[in-house]
């Protein structure tokens, strides 16, 4: 798993109408040891369609926005198929009681800051939520990888049961005659030694047993 203090570059998007918001995260992320690139939006909308296009590591979406609100944006990306999952910080200096903190972390936030932000809090939770996400990666990866190896797993349990049966009824024909001609040969004939009478009698009862087995399912059973 890659560490923030490794050299990945995170893609982090920030959506804000106001200039000034804008320009002091922005200057907050470029200071930042952690290398970042930065992505930015002035309304809802464009903040969508960036992310559906640049598909970034994290954003930071203000709530009061022109053409469509953050929350409207949030609601938006995790109806997505392939937005869902990237983490979303929610940023107002307005909605602050808790039932704005609930309808943002309902909508789909991950995390709630209040305006004005504060350089070493944002820092602080972006690290945070940036390493539980590349930590979700690795066990949906791990999760995918053992899903695939499941399928491929029961393909190959069914193209072994798929050989069994065909084994199995090709070889009740054989068998079936080895029983009919051993049936018909005279174990007491005289051109025939004891133990050659008793090998007669071996080869015959397994042959028997054998098509029984395979008649009754046991021979497939057994194999599986």
């Amino acid at each position: 798993m890659t560490t923030l203090n490794q050299q990945k570059t995170y893609r982090i998007l920030v959506a804000d109408d106001q200039p000034g918001n804008l320009d002091t995260i922005i200057k907050y992320l470029e200071d930042s040891s952690t290398l970042y690139s930065i992505l930015n939006a002035t309304n809802g909308r464009i903040a969508c369609k960036v992310a559906e296009k640049k598909l970034p590591d994290l954003i930071i979406m203000d709530w009061e926005m022109p053409v469509m609100s953050g929350i409207e944006a949030i609601r938006y990306l995790k109806a997505q198929e392939t937005t869902k999952d990237i983490p979303i910080i929610m940023a107002t200096g307005v909605m602050l009681s808790p039932a704005h903190l609930k309808v943002a972390l309902d909508a789909g936030a991950i995390d709630y800051i209040r305006k004005p932000i504060e350089r070493t809090e944002l820092l602080s939770r972006i690290n945070s939520i940036l390493k539980l996400a590349d930590s979700y990666k690795k066990i949906k990866q791990q999760n995918e990888d053992i899903q695939s190896t499941n399928k491929k797993l029961v393909a190959l349990n069914q193209e072994k049961n798929q050989l069994i049966h065909v084994v199995a009824h090709d070889l009740k024909v054989p068998l079936s005659h080895i029983s009919s001609l051993i049936s018909i040969i005279d174990p007491t004939a005289e051109n025939l030694t004891e133990q050659q009478s008793k090998f007669l009698d071996i080869i015959g009862l397994s042959a028997d047993r054998l098509i029984k087995l395979i008649r009754d399912g046991k021979l497939i059973t057994s194999l599986s």
